[in-house]
């Protein structure tokens, strides 16, 4: 499962790419072609040459990849402050007023192409905060606003819910993050596919089809795999 492209709007048309840090302390990719290395994304972040020594590049346990220097707590770049089409939990989507990053989710272009498309979801902060999904700047569909407990127009929470929604507006941020209660929980998107509903409430298997839809391969939701997804 694809959770994070750096370069998805230049891929590397062969399976000859090197990722490294450069001279200047920036994650680098480069394709290797016959006219030598050539760069196709970078951090591109301004580190000073005192900070040079010892930047390192990691994945962490919450799926967040961060460039830091080793002994400092100090983060030059990382991957959560540019999201692509998903949001992994505790993770936060919205405005940082201090550093000007807004963070939001832009779709694939198709299922094959994972270049930027044109849906996007995104925190409108003017006013009262909203949540609005996007075709390029139509408006498709907005939350309303967050009453302190959930998007006003949205279901309300229920006893079982495995999820908690953190919604902050302050002089610092306007940002939305999401996480799950039970850490046994299989929260990832995709578990169920296409036109599968996952309810984490029901115990075992819990895929289920929409209505109006049956499961593609009934084999496999036996054998409790329902990432093949239903149809009409």
């Amino acid at each position: 499962m694809v959770v994070w492209v750096a370069n998805r709007d230049n891929p590397i048309n062969s399976s000859l790419g090197v990722l490294s840090i450069g001279s200047d302390g920036n994650l680098v990719l480069q394709a290797n072609t016959s006219q030598g290395l050539l760069p196709l994304w970078s951090t591109n972040v301004s580190i000073s040459s005192a900070s040079n020594d010892n930047i390192f590049a990691q994945i962490l346990d919450s799926g967040n990849l961060v460039l830091a220097q080793q002994g400092s707590h100090d983060v030059f770049w990382q991957s959560t402050d540019h999201p692509t089409n998903i949001l992994l939990q505790n993770i936060k989507m919205g405005l940082d007023r201090r550093s000007g990053i807004n963070r939001f989710l832009t779709s694939w272009n198709s299922e094959n192409d994972l270049g930027t498309g044109n849906v996007s979801l995104r925190i409108d902060p003017n006013g009262s905060p909203q949540m609005i999904l996007y075709n390029i700047e139509a408006k498709l569909w907005r939350s309303r606003h967050w009453n302190g407990i959930k998007w006003s127009g949205t279901p309300a929470a229920q006893p079982k819910d495995v999820f908690k929604i953190n919604f902050v507006n302050n002089k610092d941020e306007i940002t939305y993050q999401w996480t799950v209660l039970d850490p046994s929980v299989y929260s990832l998107y995709g578990k169920c596919g296409k036109f599968g509903n996952c309810n984490p409430t029901i115990n075992g298997f819990n895929c289920t089809c929409y209505p109006g839809y049956e499961p593609i391969s009934p084999q496999d939701w036996d054998l409790k795999d329902g990432r093949g997804g239903c149809k009409r």
